[in-house]
């Protein structure tokens, strides 16, 4: 089995080489806000890609016979089998997924009657999701949330997934793994989002020379 990954609007400056492009987030509560304001059905893709830190090609590519009840080191545990989009081969990672979004997919499987073969991203019109038409309601949800519309792009989760997962105190080699990147410079552009973790860290080393 494969590894297991167990996981302020703000602008990320990329490095110069990206032309300095700014990557956008959400804050922690920003994030929840429009999660639980969303409709059932965005709530599930939403949170699908807040969860796994995933591409939006990923979260639509998923179907229900991928998410896996497994027992790890004596835990039960329910974890998400994705395929990274952006490996020309199969590069599959397995990521744990929290139980509240567990019963949010079963809730949904049950409501449409979906099978195991079924695409768990689904549109208010019970059809299969798309990355259009979640951008278009993205924005309407934003509006009317009053948050700025520059934000209601699909990988806003994903960034606001990597910086919260880095001020909790995940590695940046943890975090490379969790968001499927080939080349940890990828990753590193996330960093300059910590200066305040990594100041308090400093000061309790400190300590010991008191």
């Amino acid at each position: 089995m494969n590894d297991i990954i167990i996981p302020d609007q703000n602008d990320i400056i990329l490095p110069d080489e990206e032309k300095e492009e700014k990557v956008k987030y959400l804050t922690e509560s920003d994030v929840k806000r429009v999660i639980e304001n969303a409709k059932p059905c965005y709530k599930v893709v939403f949170s699908l890609l807040y969860e796994l830190g995933a591409r939006i090609n990923e979260v639509l590519n998923l179907k229900y016979s991928d998410i896996k009840k497994i027992n790890y080191k004596g835990k039960n545990l329910v974890i998400a089998r994705l395929n990274n989009s952006k490996q020309k081969m199969k590069d599959y990672k397995e990521i744990v997924i929290s139980p509240q979004l567990y019963a949010l997919l079963l809730e949904q499987q049950v409501q449409l009657g979906l099978t195991g073969k079924d695409y768990i991203a689904r549109n208010s019109k019970k059809g299969r999701a798309s990355e259009n038409h979640t951008n278009r309601y993205m924005k309407q949800l934003f509006e009317a949330l009053g948050i700025d519309k520059k934000y209601a792009h699909t990988h806003v989760f994903r960034h606001s997934r990597a910086v919260h997962l880095l001020n909790a105190g995940l590695s940046l080699v943890e975090l490379k793994k969790v968001l499927g990147h080939k080349n940890i410079n990828n990753t590193l552009i996330y960093t300059n989002l910590s200066f305040s973790d990594i100041n308090s860290k400093i000061i309790k080393l400190n300590s010991i020379l008191e």
